[in-house]
């Protein structure tokens, strides 16, 4: 029966026994540990935990696999810290990320580069060299990035949903030295050095990602997440890196309008595109002019425009006109600042704002 694999279980404080801790002068760790099933019971493989806990006694490391969901690490949270592709259990309390570890495994690279788009094992197996170093029976840091960079290999969705994880450990790394690299920063006096090492840790980090996990095989599935790597080498003054993973954000299919106004700002602001942030503000402009139109003639339905989808589009209508108005006016194009405001105003005839700023652009003529 289901039930014969659950122990009823209340929420409570559990504590573990912990000896020779010179960072643990309560003798304990102590977390509250909730029901996991049915809010009224533990599953056995809560209980497996629990019991290898204790039995370890801290004498062996106990490891979770990043691909192991918060719900099924039992409240440990504040005991884990991420090591690479692992969380280990310690006796203490202990930050999310342990860098130094982190480093060492994830920029350890083991075989050649080659490996990442034509491995084999034939170039694996090799008893005869004496410096072979590809395996062993103690703990060497790192780990084998082996075809991922393949096009000649077919992954599935739920390969590249896995691998995702592997990107997450680097992204978590390279975020730690980003929030070290800002803090020192804020300081009154920073210090130089300290801002260069951290700057280039956390963009090699950045690097050594995608190297091991190309996009071009293994495709980041979240958009907000492939911003987030672009944003960080911007604030790195990596504008080029920032710059190649905007042009591929942007070809993509499916965009939100407002993702789409905040990628046309960054082109302008950060990497002084001015004609392409125009193009996507222009084509959005009239990406809307259109779906107006058929809304007008058709009304909402399948054959038309969705509700939903038009909602979208309005929320993010003003921003677009006056992000365009923002840039032909900075790049002294009043001409063309002045069509999309007249065109604005045709649709709100009572926004005083847009009807004084066009006076203003007009004055400059």
């Amino acid at each position: 029966a289901i039930t014969s694999r659950l122990q009823r279980w209340e929420e409570k404080k559990v504590q573990v026994p912990v000896k020779n801790d010179p960072e643990n002068d309560k003798g304990y760790i102590e977390w509250s540990l909730k029901p996991t099933f049915a809010g009224q019971a533990l599953r056995v493989q809560d209980i497996m935990i629990l019991r290898i806990i204790k039995d370890a006694g801290w004498k062996v490391p106990i490891y979770f696999a990043v691909t192991v969901s918060q719900s099924n690490r039992i409240g440990l949270d504040s005991y884990l810290d991420m090591q690479g592709l692992t969380f280990q259990l310690k006796s203490h309390k202990t930050s999310p990320v342990d860098q130094s570890m982190m480093h060492k495994n994830l920029m350890t690279q083991i075989g050649p580069d080659d490996w990442s788009t034509d491995f084999t094992m034939s170039g694996f197996n090799s008893p005869i060299d004496e410096e072979y170093k590809n395996w062993s029976r103690e703990y060497l840091p790192g780990y084998m990035f082996r075809n991922l960079g393949n096009n000649k290999i077919y992954y599935n969705d739920q390969v590249i949903r896995l691998l995702q994880n592997y990107r997450s450990a680097y992204m978590q790394l390279a975020v730690t030295y980003y929030m070290d690299y800002q803090q020192e920063k804020r300081k009154k006096s920073p210090d130089e050095y300290v801002l260069i090492d951290l700057s280039e840790k956390a963009v090699s980090v950045l690097d050594q990602m995608r190297f091991n996990i190309p996009e071009s095989t293994i495709p980041i599935t979240s958009e907000d997440l492939h911003y987030q790597v672009a944003r960080l080498y911007g604030d790195l003054n990596r504008k080029d890196s920032m710059k190649d993973i905007l042009d591929e954000l942007i070809s993509m299919s499916g965009l939100s309008p407002s993702n789409k106004v905040e990628y046309a700002n960054v082109y302008f602001r950060e990497l002084d595109d001015t004609e392409m942030a125009i193009n996507i503000l222009s084509d959005l402009q009239n990406e809307y002019i259109k779906m107006e139109n058929m809304v007008k003639i058709k009304g909402f339905s399948k054959g038309s425009v969705s509700t939903a989808r038009w909602n979208r589009w309005q929320k993010a209508f003003p921003d677009i006109v006056s992000s365009l108005v923002y840039i032909y006016k900075s790049t002294s194009r009043y001409l063309e600042a002045e069509d999309v405001l007249v065109n604005w105003i045709s649709r709100f005839p009572n926004d005083n704002n847009a009807k004084k700023l066009l006076e203003e652009v007009r004055s400059q003529d």
